[in-house]
């Protein structure tokens, strides 16, 4: 008698979406490899065809993708916030404001024109700088009382002020010197009725710190 041994059964293909998952993961698609991971899996196992293997793959290398993916994006927030917390520590510049924005305590970059624009570069006293606001003086009103006469009335009021701030502050006179800022008559007819006295390390010398806080010293 005879007898006859059974064939192999009908072979069945990998899953299209296991293979897709694979490829897409490999491809560095992360949220797409992992969704189409999931998906196959499923189908694999419902269908019990092969291929759970490549969506299993599939979904590893998704889920890597998007952890790579959210680790980068911290980082970049992270270095945008940290950089900006770094610069504001080292007494960066806080930006170019009208001279008339100043106020008590302030120190300022005087900048290639001394000033003489209406702006200034404030900056934090911690570094170097070329001038401290000592007073603010605000003028009467009344027509422009004329550039000699605010001139001279700004020479006697802001000379006493730097004395006073600087013999304060335990400092040697003789390493600094005075300033100010008067409205010229454009800027009369324009509302400015304010006048800064400011204080200078002496011949142009850098000035670290504050004459009011009294820890200031020649850069």
């Amino acid at each position: 008698m005879s007898s006859q041994q059974p064939g192999p059964g009908p072979s069945r293909s990998t899953d299209g979406f296991s293979i897709a998952a694979l490829v897409t993961g490999i491809a560095g698609t992360g949220p797409v490899a992992f969704a189409l991971g999931a998906l196959a899996l499923h189908r694999t196992a419902s269908r019990r065809a092969p291929g759970r293997g490549f969506a299993v793959a599939g979904m590893v290398l998704g889920g890597f993708w998007m952890l790579v993916a959210s680790v980068a994006v911290v980082a970049a927030v992270a270095a945008g916030v940290g950089g900006a917390g770094l610069l504001a520590g080292l007494g960066g510049p806080r930006g170019a404001v009208p001279v008339d924005d100043l106020v008590a305590g302030d120190c300022f970059e005087t900048g290639a024109d001394d000033g003489r624009s209406g702006t200034v570069e404030q900056v934090d006293c911690a570094r170097e700088h070329d001038g401290e606001v000592l007073e603010v003086v605000a003028l009467p009103e009344g027509p422009y009382p004329g550039q000699a006469y605010l001139q001279a009335w700004s020479e006697d009021r802001c000379a006493a002020d730097a004395n006073e701030a600087v013999e304060r502050a335990g400092l040697v006179p003789e390493d600094f010197e005075y300033g100010y800022y008067y409205p010229l008559e454009d800027n009369w007819r324009g509302g400015s009725r304010l006048l800064q006295c400011t204080v200078h390390g002496w011949d142009g010398q850098g000035v670290r710190g504050s004459v009011l806080a009294g820890d200031a010293t020649l850069g």
